[in-house]
């Protein structure tokens, strides 16, 4: 005689989760062995940011216009930093801002979070100017100074303008304190 076999099992729910469980995360896998993962370590201000916002601006195509926009107010508060830090340097130093220090004293005050204005532009740049903000880039290895004060303060219009948009070099010469991880 001959049997024929009929099998009324039912496939095993944990069996079939298992699986859809399996292939996610195969793919997942997948996706991160397609990652580069970088791990930078080094003193303050030595970099590693700069070179995370290099790589992006190389490898994924830069900064979208949403991000620039962003990093506009980034800007403008490493620019008030940076005149804040200048001031005091003078001070330091012993170089008096004779007519300049009401000015000077208005900018040690201003909120860094505070956007800058064409008018304001054209105050910094009238700061910038003075005999003791030129005396105190003589002595730069006297004080400590952002790197790149100069490259913002001589171009201070630009960055002040109506309508301003940071571009690449801007994004990459702001400072900012990063702690913990960037992604």
């Amino acid at each position: 005689s001959r049997m024929v076999g009929f099998c009324s099992c039912k496939a095993n729910p944990d069996v079939q989760a298992s699986k859809v469980i399996d292939k996610e995360l195969k793919k997942t896998h997948d996706i991160e062995d397609e990652q580069v993962k970088l791990l930078l370590l080094g003193a303050g201000e030595a970099g590693k940011s700069t070179i995370f916002k290099q790589m992006k601006i190389i490898h994924q195509e830069g900064y979208s216009e949403g991000e620039k926009m962003k990093y506009r107010n980034t800007v403008w508060g490493f620019v008030v930093n940076c005149v804040q830090e200048a001031i005091e340097a003078c001070e330091q130093l012993g170089l008096p801002f004779d007519d300049m220090a009401p000015l000077a004293e208005g900018f040690r005050k201003m909120n860094p979070m505070e956007p800058l204005t064409p008018h304001t532009g054209r105050k910094l740049a009238e700061l910038w100017a003075c005999d003791a903000m030129k005396q105190m880039m003589k002595r730069t290895s006297e004080v400590q100074l952002p790197d790149n004060i100069a490259y913002f303060m001589d171009d201070i219009t630009r960055v002040t303008a109506v309508g301003y948009m940071p571009g690449e070099q801007d994004i990459l010469r702001t400072r900012v304190r990063t702690t913990g991880i960037v992604e």
